[in-house]
């Protein structure tokens, strides 16, 4: 009844977007103290950010990953650096409620990235840099696994397609990176260096649809990032640039639906509540799309209609 894909071992079937509502979620972050307070917003309208509930607990620098019905955070400083999961259900607003545990403790930034069922965070420090890649069944609840590994970088910032999970630049154990780095989500391995941003950069936050991501922002060893960069998720060529923000932003949160990447709030160099959108298949500069309610940084978001759905 629909396309199916052999991924080297097995034919697996596609699952389509079967009318999610383009909902994007983010919480937590500094505000600048640490909240556990979670916004909305409809990828497909212009507007305000409305209150969705609240985390478990107050906590910034977490990992965030999706599927069409459920949104998931991880790890992160609350105040010392820890290894919670928590999820929500996307459609309906609400609380968070506990859903397991990482590997191990992870903050400052773990990449968060899924495809329709599995969940992975990689890289972040415990305050150590991890090199573990963790990963969950979406659907279930329960602790995290290994993956594999990568490399130790920190303030990474993760994107995904259908198949493939991407860990793009952050800090080395030397200096920022430039290197984007990739896993097939349906099977268990260590990333590989396949490309690289066009900046040396961190802190940024990304947004996909099943071909193309967005990077937003960020910060490179000499200076605040204010451009966009894009890389193509199927053929994993070097990055380059989309646009360019308003203004300076980094630590900021990004949500995606099939047509549009929406950046939410950041620090610039003071928190910011603004929100701005691109569209996918036409390079160029963001559009103002909205306010947060809290003017926040060192958060992320999620959505259940990103590009990474569609996978299996």
């Amino acid at each position: 009844a629909t396309l199916e894909f052999f991924n080297g071992n097995e034919w697996r079937q596609f699952t389509y977007n079967q009318g999610q509502s383009g909902r994007g979620v983010a919480g937590g972050g500094d505000t600048p103290s640490k909240t556990n307070s979670m916004e909305y917003i409809t990828i497909s309208t212009l507007g305000n950010a409305v209150e969705f509930g609240d985390q478990t607990s107050a906590r910034n620098v977490r990992g965030s990953c999706s599927s069409s019905t459920r949104g998931l955070w991880g790890g992160g400083m609350s105040p010392n650096v820890g290894d919670p999961i928590d999820y929500i259900t996307i459609a309906s607003a609400g609380n968070a409620i506990d859903f397991g545990n990482l590997t191990q403790a992870r903050g400052t930034y773990a990449g968060g990235m899924s495809s329709s069922t599995r969940g992975i965070w990689a890289s972040g420090a415990t305050p150590t840099k991890v090199v573990t890649i963790d990963y969950v069944e979406i659907a279930t609840l329960g602790d995290a696994l290994d993956f594999g590994d990568t490399e130790a970088v920190t303030n990474t910032t993760a994107t995904a397609s259908p198949i493939r999970g991407y860990i793009c630049g952050g800090n080395s154990s030397s200096a920022s990176t430039r290197t984007i780095r990739q896993i097939t989500i349906a099977s268990k391995g260590d990333s590989v260096d396949v490309a690289e941003l066009s900046a040396i950069s961190n802190s940024s936050s990304a947004a996909s649809n099943s071909v193309r991501t967005v990077l937003f922002g960020g910060q490179s060893p000499t200076q605040d990032i204010r451009s966009m960069e894009t890389f193509n998720l199927v053929t994993a060529g070097n990055a380059v640039v989309f646009g360019d923000l308003s203004g300076i932003r980094m630590l900021s949160a990004s949500v995606a639906s099939s047509t549009r990447g929406v950046c939410m709030s950041g620090r610039n160099p003071s928190n910011v509540n603004n929100i701005e959108y691109v569209t996918f298949s036409s390079l160029g500069d963001a559009v103002d799309f909205g306010d947060m309610s809290l003017a926040r940084h060192k958060f992320q978001g999620c959505s259940d209609s990103h590009g990474g759905l569609g996978g299996f």
